[in-house]
């Protein structure tokens, strides 16, 4: 990896940077207000209502939506599963507070002498401190792929480790219910397996980047110019096979967000289209019998 020192020229703004890799009109929301949602069981699952403005923006256009339109949030992953995560990778507060302009990484490809190693960029992430990509980039609540697992099983140092881990690769059915069972994250993966001594550049490229989670706006339209929006989010919490617990990443994110947080997001409208499919049944000697209606409804993106 190429470091740079923290103050380093040219970082572009994060808002700006999502806004470019997800195509969509990113705005820096700040929460406003949270509270308990009236409707929330005491004993059972939370749910909160939240409200996320723009008037700190100061935009020249009004922001347009309508209720039941969808808000794109980009949640971050939790500080004590980043400080966790980094401390099993071998990354002491040190190393992670340079930023990092650039990470290369290993390609493997196959040419007319044979197979071919170079080190090239990871063009999708931005420059930011590592804390930073696995703060709010990389979606460190997924469970390890099976091309993860593969390629990072030359790390393990203990051969039943070692094993387990190219069963898991290899077997689809093991890696199913493995993941059906655990629900691992990164951080718990890497726990389960302390042999292993990966890289960071060999696991930072292989784990997903964070993709929103959507959520349908529930204001009403009150004002002509609205510089608010209300979402109601139900805070998931569950309890895996093996005991562990688990949390919704993104509605643990917004309940664990204080007033004056900001949330990156982007409205998408709700578009419809209703179908409807007509089965014919014929029968055997090629006269048409009954027919059946089936309608439904497609969520436009």
């Amino acid at each position: 990896m190429e470091l740079v020192s923290a103050d380093a020229s040219g970082r572009p703004h994060f808002t700006a940077y999502l806004s470019k890799y997800l195509q969509e009109n990113v705005l820096p929301l700040k929460v406003t207000f949270k509270g308990v949602h009236p409707g929330s069981r005491d004993a059972g699952p939370c749910t909160i209502v939240i409200r996320l403005s723009w008037q700190h923006l100061g935009l020249n256009s009004p922001v347009s939506f309508e209720p039941g339109d969808l808000l794109g949030v980009l949640p971050e992953n939790s500080n004590d599963m980043v400080s966790k995560l980094l401390k099993r990778l071998h990354l002491d507060s040190n190393f992670t507070s340079f930023v990092v302009q650039r990470l290369m990484i290993q390609k493997k490809t196959l040419t007319m002498e044979g197979p071919r190693e170079e080190w090239v960029p990871y063009e999708n992430l931005p420059p930011a401190t590592i804390y930073e990509w696995f703060k709010k980039f990389l979606d460190i609540t997924t469970p390890p792929t099976q091309l993860l697992l593969s390629e990072v099983s030359t790390y393990a140092t203990n051969q039943t480790e070692k094993e387990n881990l190219n069963l898991l690769s290899q077997d689809v059915g093991v890696y199913e219910q493995w993941k059906h069972s655990n629900r691992p994250t990164i951080l718990s993966f890497l726990e389960a397996f302390p042999s292993l001594s990966i890289p960071p550049e060999a696991i930072i490229s292989k784990i997903p980047l964070m993709k929103p989670r959507y959520y349908s706006v529930s204001s009403c339209l009150s004002m002509s110019l609205p510089t608010s929006v209300d979402l109601i989010v139900g805070v998931v919490k569950f309890t895996t096979e093996d005991g562990s617990s688990r949390n919704g990443l993104c509605s643990m994110y917004l309940n664990e967000a204080a007033v004056g947080t900001i949330v990156n997001a982007f409205f998408r409208r709700f578009v419809s289209v209703i179908f409807t499919v007509f089965y014919y049944k014929v029968s055997r000697e090629g006269r048409f019998s009954s027919m059946k209606i089936l309608q439904g409804l497609f969520l436009l993106e």
